[in-house]
């Protein structure tokens, strides 16, 4: 059971890092607009957490990181692929975003 949830934690850290530098590559400081005054899309680094936040606060961050993978390593115990889907989706997600 945790080597299937591993396996996807995994899955979803690959995935996400080669997307990041796909479009970092594919954008090189252009945007790109689908649809005019709608949709477009730009590259743009966040060096903090969601919405910038604790942004070149390096010391602090690195807590609440450690911090929060603990949390969610603890609720990982509990993951099952029969019975709670939902919820081991969602902690899988949560892991692999930290």
């Amino acid at each position: 059971m945790y080597k299937k949830g591993i396996f996807y934690i995994t899955c979803f850290i690959i995935i996400d890092q080669a997307t990041k530098y796909f479009f970092k590559w594919l954008y090189q400081g252009q945007d790109i607009t689908f649809v005019p005054y709608l949709l477009e899309f730009g590259y743009a680094e966040n060096r903090g957490m969601s919405f910038g936040l604790l942004e070149n606060q390096t010391g602090l961050f690195l807590i609440i990181t450690v911090i929060a993978l603990g949390m969610f390593m603890y609720l990982f115990k509990d993951i099952s692929f029969v019975n709670k889907k939902t919820y081991t989706f969602a902690i899988i997600l949560f892991i692999a975003g930290t």
